[in-house]
């Protein structure tokens, strides 16, 4: 857990919460993710659909979620 302090507000990060790196959500059920083969980015299965469906590349390494 890292505390991070903004100004006069003081915020904590914790680095076990995942988030969707396409909708940027937290993801509550890791066992229900896929992920980036290349860069291991992590994302809701409807939200790999939607990028496969759409953009068909990982929006944190470009590379196709073809290969």
């Amino acid at each position: 857990m890292l505390r991070v302090k903004v100004g006069k507000s003081l915020g904590v990060w914790d680095w076990s919460i995942t988030n969707c790196d396409a909708c940027l959500l937290e993801i509550e059920d890791p066992s229900e993710t896929v992920k980036c083969n290349y860069c291991g980015a992590t994302f809701h299965p409807d939200c790999y659909k939607n990028l496969k469906n759409t953009k068909s590349s990982c929006p944190k390494c470009r590379v196709s979620l073809y290969e």
